[in-house]
Formats: C-alpha cells, structure tokens, sequence
C-alpha cells in the first residue's frame, strides 16, 4: 500500500502545466486554488505587481525551483458612448488572478508567502463547442459565460452567444482569422435571472452564478463579477483559454475591459474578449478611479 503522504506528493508531480488562482487584497495577496491542466497554457505578456509577493515553485524537499512576479491586472475600462458618457479607467482594490504556471519535474507545491498548495485534478466538465477550428494548442480559444441567465434561459443564451460569436468574427481582422477561434459556451443557470445593481442610488441583489453587478468602483455602467467563481468555471473546463467573456443578461448598458471582460448581451459588445479575470465586488464597490 502506497503511503497517503506519497500520493499528495506524487500525484502533482503529472501535471506540465498548471493555473493559480491568487487574490489581491488591500492586506496583501492570497493563493486561493492551484489547478492541474493537461497540456500548454495560453497566457498574455503584463507587467509584474510592484511590491507583490513571488510565486515560488517547491520540490518535494521545500527546495526553490522557481519564482515567479504576480502579473497586475487590476485596471478595468470602460470606452466611451458618445459625447455623455466618456470613457472610465479604475484600479480594483480586489480581484482574483489567473495565473497560468509551467510545471518543471520535480516539482510538488506552489508558495505565496506562508501558504503552500499542491495541485488538483478539475472535475471533468464539458464545455460546448460553438466554433471547433482546430486543436487548442494551434487556436486562440474564447470562452463565453453567461451571468443571470436562469434555467429557463439557458437556450436563449446560446442564442445570445451564437449572435456575439457571429458579431464579433464580422469585425476584421478578426473575420480575417476566424478559423484560427475556437469559440467555447459554458452553460450554468443562476438562481435569479437578471444580475445585482448598484448604480444610479440602487441597490438591488440577484442570487447569479458569477455574481455580476453594475455600479464596480463608483461607475454606474462598469459591471465587475466574482472573479474566483469566473476564473475556476475556466480553469476546470478550459484551461488553455485566450480570452474570456461574460455576457450578461440586462437590458443595461454596461461592461468592463481589462484582464476579463463582462459586457451586455442585449447591447452591441463595445469590445473583444481579450484578456482574463475580474474583480469580485460587494456592495461597496472596492476600487479607486485612475
């Protein structure tokens, strides 16, 4: 019989690659999840978090194999509508990042300060596949979620990615390049259709899968979701995604850009996806206009 602790040990030890999740808060980060992925990760080039912890990558010994700089992805944005209604930059005060990680041999645990994990296996999970160009390895892979959705309009959901999916590889280059996509749906009902709003002096909550809202840092029409529940949905089921994109299901005009985007699946996209994760806001609304 092999030991407990041999398996724990052993068992990370599979993955090549993997992706942290860490959360960035005002009392410093916190590495919340380690996901074991089976084969290369897609991952943008951003500047390293001044001041953040490193990652460290151990050994079964507690060796360093490797350090690795927190990216900041921080920023959201929101373009401009016309004359009233210009363009918003904030700097989130919370959000969770996606980090996707190498996994040399030898190697066992991830470290972040005094915290330590080991990677797990995802539960299997079965994306939908609304445009299969090709192996991820030689696509760009978008992943598409919905937010407000209940159960009963899940199917108008796939409606409503079909016609982003459709809009988005109409704007060139893209459309130039659209069978380099792969373009993938994830199909989770909320318990409330519609998401939370704390813009304009409301205060309204929806019980969501990803816990959308608008109102983010202050700004009425910037809608931040929970990044944790968004990033781990992707991690399991796509981990080798290039971008992301949570359509929401309001008839308010909003959305946000940045590391992940989120924008209104009744309004015209003002934006690719074309990046990843996203702030988890309260009620107070974290973040600092910039």
């Amino acid at each position: 019989m092999i030991p407990l602790l041999s398996l724990a040990l052993s068992a990370p030890a599979q993955a090549a690659t993997a992706q942290a999740l860490v959360e960035l808060r005002p009392e410093g980060a916190r590495l919340i999840d380690l996901v074991a992925s089976p084969g290369p990760l897609s991952g943008r080039s951003l500047p390293p978090l001044k001041g953040a912890p490193l990652l460290e990558l151990l050994d079964a010994e507690g060796a360093v194999l490797a350090r690795l700089p927190l990216p900041d992805a921080r920023g959201r944005s929101v373009l401009p509508l016309g004359a009233e209604m210009p363009g918003q930059e904030v700097v989130l005060d919370r959000t969770v990042l996606r980090v996707p990680l190498n996994w040399p041999d030898g190697a066992v645990a991830l470290r972040l300060g005094a915290q330590r994990l080991s990677p797990r296996l995802p539960p299997p999970l079965d994306p939908i596949a609304v445009q299969d160009s090709g192996p991820s390895t030689e696509r760009l892979d978008l992943v598409i979620l919905g937010d407000g959705y209940g159960a009963a309009e899940l199917d108008r959901f796939a409606e409503d990615v079909d016609r982003m999916s459709a809009y988005l590889l109409g704007i060139e280059p893209y459309g130039a390049y659209r069978d380099l996509f792969n373009i993938w749906r994830i199909d989770r009902a909320s318990a409330e259709s519609g998401v939370s709003h704390y813009d304009a002096g409301r205060d309204e909550d929806r019980d969501t899968a990803y816990g959308c809202c608008y109102g983010c840092a202050g700004i009425d029409r910037l809608v931040c979701c929970d990044d944790a529940k968004v990033m781990t949905e992707v991690a399991e089921a796509v981990p080798g995604a290039d971008g992301v994109l949570v359509l929401i299901n309001d008839p308010t005009y909003g959305g946000a850009g940045g590391y992940q985007y989120a924008t209104s699946a009744h309004r015209r996209p003002h934006r690719r996806a074309g990046g990843r994760p996203r702030a988890g806001p309260q009620p107070g609304r974290p973040g600092r206009r910039v």
